[in-house]
């Protein structure tokens, strides 16, 4: 099944109160492709990115996507068994704050 038709089934048999849309792998960013197809077949679902949000990515999703689940970008060096890093942070709840996000 495609995508669209899983992101559908979830929400509309499942009952889901919002969709994660991830990439590959912890750390790997969600495919922008992926998520508009998520968004044109759910568009009232709340869709959030489940990996690979970064603060060098995270504007190319702000249009789409309703909120993050961000982990290893966060870290020191980017490593997930690493401590979070609150410079990491900060920068990414700036850029959120700069970007009026609040969807959710």
């Amino acid at each position: 099944m495609e995508i669209e038709g899983s992101a559908r089934d979830t929400v509309e048999r499942g009952l889901a109160d919002a969709l994660i849309v991830s990439g590959t792998g912890t750390g790997m960013a969600t495919d922008v492709a992926d998520l508009e197809r998520v968004r044109s077949a759910c568009p009232r679902a709340r869709l959030l990115l489940g990996s690979g949000v970064t603060l060098e990515n995270a504007r190319n999703y702000l249009a789409i996507a309703d909120g993050f689940i961000v982990g290893t970008s966060l870290k020191v060096g980017g490593k997930l068994s690493n401590p979070v890093d609150p410079r990491r942070v900060a920068a990414l709840a700036k850029l959120l704050v700069a970007a009026d996000v609040r969807r959710l």
